[in-house]
């Protein structure tokens, strides 16, 4: 369960220009908690296995992407490979903030509106709109409006979310 308390503070924290320092360097942690589960801390880095995939021919090549039919002369390889568990910065990539929203909030899009003296952006969905935000760069407003949003309505968020 969400706490819509936290959310609503972390959303208030992150659009004052005087929190610089906490957004560099606490922010993504603390918001990440709030949206997910907690990670438990260990001594331990933060990276776990994964598992890959890759088709090979018997000469080492990679099929080309367009060329049908390669399901019999490329063969299935797995590797493992070491993944980072931090989350991207989606405070300051808009690729990252977009992708956080798309994962938690599937149903809802938003409208950037780029003027001389602000960028003010807005989460929508279907006839629904809410609140325009502004003062940050666009990253910093996806999530601002993705907190005000849950802060507000908890149950809107994606049951089973992951990044």
């Amino acid at each position: 369960m969400l706490d819509t308390v936290r959310l609503a503070a972390l959303r208030d924290r992150l659009l004052n220009k005087y929190a610089y320092r906490w957004r560099e360097v606490e922010a993504i942690d603390e918001i990440m908690d709030a949206l997910f589960e907690v990670i438990p801390q260990s001594n331990s880095s933060p990276y776990t296995l994964g598992v890959n995939s890759i088709h090979l021919n018997d000469k080492g090549e990679s099929p080309h992407p367009r060329e049908p039919n390669w399901e019999n002369e490329f063969k299935p390889y797995y590797y493992i490979t070491v993944r980072s568990l931090r989350s991207g910065p989606f405070l300051t990539s808009y690729h990252e903030a977009d992708r956080l929203l798309r994962s938690i909030l599937p149903k809802w899009g938003y409208t950037i509106r780029c003027e001389p003296s602000q960028t003010k952006i807005r989460l929508e969905r279907d006839t629904a709109h809410r609140d325009w935000f502004c003062g940050g760069a666009v990253a910093t407003l996806i999530v601002a409006a993705t907190l005000d949003l849950l802060a507000e309505c908890p149950e809107e968020i994606k049951q089973w979310r992951s990044l």
